[in-house]
């Protein structure tokens, strides 16, 4: 069987590495770390949290990390306004062949990551009778908490000059 042991790696930039375990005794010392940056075509490539990723790379390039889209929940026609005709155009595009919003993440109103018929459902309750607010980014404009396969190719209303 298989056995594994966490361990934490002080490493730097160029040279010796030290990795320590829970357990004094096992100590690994890497003399060459090599080149172990991820390929162009890794699928691992973008993985991660871009607003945490630093701008510069170990070798001092700069990095140029796509950012989570920013939007706000519910404005699916991207006027800055939040009213009937948001969801007018969320069961236009699922129901009569209605364009693409461009930020499909905006019309995921309960984050559920699906865009189906219980999205503009649960707006409506929101917005006419009082019902639960759409999932975060709700207040203002941000990104997404839960980040899924949704496309946000642009958010006008929450672009900063």
């Amino acid at each position: 069987s298989t056995r594994f042991l966490r361990v934490d790696a002080e490493i730097e930039p160029r040279g010796a590495s030290l990795i320590r375990s829970a357990r004094p005794e096992a100590r690994i010392v890497i003399d060459d770390l090599g080149d172990y940056r991820l390929r162009p075509d890794s699928p691992a490539s973008g993985l991660g949290l871009a607003n945490l990723a630093p701008d510069h790379d170990f070798d001092g390039k700069r990095r140029d990390c796509v950012r989570a889209p920013i939007f706000l929940r519910g404005d699916t026609n991207d006027d800055g306004a939040r009213n009937l005709s948001d969801a007018v155009v969320v069961l236009s595009y699922l129901f009569n062949n209605g364009g693409v919003p461009s930020c499909l993440k905006s019309a995921d109103t309960d984050d559920d990551s699906i865009l189906r018929i219980s999205d503009p459902i649960f707006f409506l309750n929101w917005l006419f009778i009082g019902g639960p607010a759409p999932a975060a980014p709700t207040e203002s404009c941000g990104e997404d908490p839960s980040p899924d396969d949704l496309s946000c190719d642009s958010f006008a209303s929450c672009a900063t000059p």
